[in-house]
């Protein structure tokens, strides 16, 4: 089976999600989407915070159309959390299917750190801990502070989360692992009790974790960033199956740098097969990215950076900027980089950058690399991403409206966009002119009478116009009229299927 494979809408909102590329969703007052993470079905689940009066944990999830699936809570929409305010800020799938989101609750004046898991159904998982769902602090502290930033799920079901925790006026790196189960593992840390506490520059000086991955031989690896004086430097750390620091990795565990001039966060986090670290994030107001050996040193042949920023890319948006939330790889290796363009220096829409696979800003996606993304002419702002089997690009965040909401956007790729071809039939089929700005005229030859069918498709195999559906035609050369008028500017196919088989062509609509 043959496959056609179109790249001139690389970059562009999907219309097949959702009719236009976009959706939101309220869950009562403000809401707002954090995290993504696509089902093997195909299915979009989105996490994050919502509600009135009471702000809880928020998991939606969407047809591969683009429609909240009402077999998902009843509407679409899922719901947990306790009388205060409680926010998600990622989500992980276990092999088995059920979901798993992280971040925090909280109770009077304390913060905890939250992990909550739920069926396929999105029904609280109650062989997890408590009816679902536990949350844990970092310290006797009253009140005390603790948050979830990332998670991710072993090879052999225990769970791993990561983010901050405060002890008194020092936030530091927050580390914990979970049992299948849900409660702790007395196995891992220094105190044996599943939690680990590190503090990268001493007492004043925050640090704290954003992303956690698991390499194929147990070691975990962080992701996040500390101050240094008036300014934040990124900083990766990896453990030891055990939960002690890997003395082999960076500095003693650690590998603290600039990636690029001014504050510097990571908060994206992806390995790769060869052993190689890749993180995104946020420096001096722009998209940047970096490579680091398996070892923690860095990749001096990654990006477009100078001494002392080797290893490094800082992909310049233009005027004021931009905010990379997360980090993602395709399988042709290039990378993506997702969050917010800001304008005046504030958010101002969605944002998706790429690079190659040795970190040079790629001119064949977007605008010189990247692409901006408005939805209801409001202020947006990007905060997850996720990549489909297709390729397809899933971004997520929140529509600045009153109140706000949950935003997802699909984006169109050159990376696994296939249509399987029918039974292909050599018509000589032509159209012109192509470009066209309106009109056109396809040719074609049949080598015998039959039903004749014109279709427009997007490139991704949607249909989006039907020009002629189940006409006859004699035998010899035929000549039609197309009207593209209706059609937004792209990159289409024209499918002519007859009783002899199934041809297609590109057409560009200026």
């Amino acid at each position: 089976m043959l496959a056609m494979r179109l790249h001139g809408q690389v970059g562009l909102l999907d219309n097949s999600f959702s009719g236009d590329g976009k959706a939101t969703f309220n869950a009562g007052g403000d809401t707002e989407a954090s995290a993504v993470v696509i089902q093997p079905d195909g299915k979009i689940l989105v996490a994050g915070s919502g509600g009135d009066p009471n702000v809880e944990f928020v998991v939606a999830r969407y047809l591969p159309d683009g429609t909240l699936d009402p077999s998902f809570g009843g509407d679409g929409i899922v719901t947990k959390g306790l009388p205060g305010e409680d926010r998600a800020t990622c989500i992980a799938l276990q092999p088995d299917g059920k979901i798993l989101v992280g971040g925090y609750y909280t109770l009077s004046a304390s913060q905890f750190m939250a992990v909550v898991r739920l069926n396929e159904d999105g029904s609280p998982d109650t062989g997890f801990f408590l009816n679902g769902q536990n949350y844990i602090s970092f310290d006797s502290e009253t009140p005390t502070h603790a948050k979830a930033s990332g998670l991710a799920v072993q090879v052999d079901g225990r769970i791993v989360v990561c983010g901050s925790t405060d002890e008194g006026d020092n936030m530091n790196t927050a580390l914990a692992r979970f049992n299948e189960d849900g409660s702790l593992d007395a196995t891992f840390g220094p105190n044996a009790n599943g939690k680990v506490v590190h503090d990268t520059y001493g007492i004043g000086s925050p640090d704290e974790a954003s992303a956690v991955a698991i390499q194929s031989d147990g070691k975990i690896v962080l992701a996040g960033h500390g101050h240094f004086g008036s300014y934040r430097e990124a900083c990766l750390t990896r453990y030891l199956i055990d939960g002690t620091m890997d003395p082999s990795f960076g500095d003693n565990g650690e590998h603290i740098r600039n990636l690029s001039t001014g504050d510097n966060v990571v908060t994206g986090l992806c390995l790769r097969p060869n052993g190689t670290i890749l993180v995104g994030g946020i420096g001096d107001q722009q998209f940047i990215a970096a490579r680091l050996e398996p070892n923690g040193n860095e990749d001096v042949t990654f990006g477009n950076g100078l001494w002392p920023y080797d290893g490094s890319t800082r992909l310049d948006f233009p005027v004021y900027g931009g905010e990379a939330y997360a980090i993602a790889v395709q399988s042709d290796g290039r990378i993506l980089l997702a969050g917010t363009f800001l304008d005046a220096g504030a958010p101002s829409d969605l944002a998706i950058a790429r690079l190659t696979a040795e970190g040079q800003p790629d001119n064949t996606f977007g605008n010189g690399g990247w692409q901006d993304y408005d939805l209801e002419g409001l202020v947006d702002h990007g905060a997850g991403m996720a990549l489909q089997s297709d390729g397809k690009i899933v971004v997520v965040g929140k529509d600045f409206s009153i109140p706000t909401k949950g935003s997802v956007i699909r984006v169109l790729n050159d990376v696994g966009i296939g249509m399987p071809e029918a039974p292909v039939s050599d018509m000589g089929m032509t159209v012109f002119p192509n470009p066209s700005s309106g009109h056109t005229e396809l040719r074609y030859t049949l080598s015998r009478s039959g039903k004749v069918s014109c279709y427009l498709l997007e490139i991704t195999g949607r249909r989006v116009s039907t020009a002629f559906s189940n006409v006859s035609r004699s035998a010899g050369t035929t000549v039609e009229q197309l009207d593209l008028e209706e059609l937004p500017a792209g990159t289409y196919l024209v499918e002519l299927r007859t009783e002899e088989g199934v041809s297609r062509t590109p057409i560009v609509k200026r």
